[in-house]
């Protein structure tokens, strides 16, 4: 299952390099060659570079984020230093990969409506405005997808500093509704953490958000690694603070 696992990471990740020019060729080349069983060491090699930043989380698990001037890649490894999900965070207009598992839409500009025209099929999770607002919607594992779960982020700190005001203005959208919506918590342990699931809404306030809520993070994460394992104060793709570490 782990062999079927990294050749499906590979398989998808491979569309993610699909690219419509050649400025960025070699970035999006790099991230494409990144699938879920990886080693940590493989990442290393292939973003030629150690982590920038390298910490606990929760336990028995371990973030490293690579900080590009384009991009950020995040990387969730286990005790054994196996990589069981990663991200791809855009910092630049000019970074536009394409999305897997589509081939039609592009990090950075499709919106969350155009990527997932039907709406998340289980959860929604967000943080409250400010620097590190987020808005998450993600696909939890199933067997036809080998298990694994993608998830779709819009973040102040992927759009960049050109992308501030709006992504505070979709944060304020969220915040001024959320007290009118009754939202079931999706994991049954779940906690009053940054990292909150929902079960998902068909909320018309919810969609008009969705038509505006621009996808900077890609996630993919693997079958050992579900949703609800994911630990307190998690955060997919990089923080705002992580956005200020020297990048490369």
């Amino acid at each position: 299952m782990t062999f079927l696992i990294f050749v499906a990471g590979v398989l998808f990740s491979v569309l993610l390099g699909w690219i419509g020019g050649n400025e960025k060729e070699d970035d999006e080349e790099k991230i494409s060659r990144l699938p879920l069983g990886a080693t940590v060491e493989y990442f290393q090699q292939t973003l030629e570079s150690d982590a920038t930043i390298n910490r606990a989380v929760g336990k028995g698990w371990r973030e490293l984020l690579w900080m590009h001037e384009q991009y950020a890649v995040e990387a969730i490894a286990n005790r054994d230093g196996t990589v069981e999900g990663y991200s791809v965070t855009t910092h630049s207009h000019e970074f536009r990969p394409r999305i897997p598992p589509g081939n039609e839409y592009r990090l950075g500009s499709s919106t969350f409506a155009e990527v997932w025209p039907k709406g998340p099929e289980v959860v929604n999770a967000f943080t409250q405005a400010g620097p590190d607002y987020r808005y998450s919607e993600a696909s939890p594992g199933s067997a036809p997808g080998h298990n694994v779960t993608y998830i779709i982020t819009d973040s102040l700190a992927g759009r960049g500093r050109d992308g501030e005001t709006h992504a505070l203005e979709l944060a304020n959208v969220f915040n001024g509704i959320g007290s009118r919506l009754s939202l079931r918590p999706y994991c049954a342990n779940d906690t009053d953490s940054d990292w909150r699931l929902y079960e998902a809404t068909n909320s018309p306030e919810i969609a008009r958000l969705r038509r505006k809520a621009i996808v900077t993070t890609f996630t993919i994460l693997g079958p050992r690694l579900e949703l609800c394992d994911l630990p307190r104060g998690f955060s997919i793709g990089p923080t705002f603070d992580d956005e200020n570490a020297t990048t490369r």
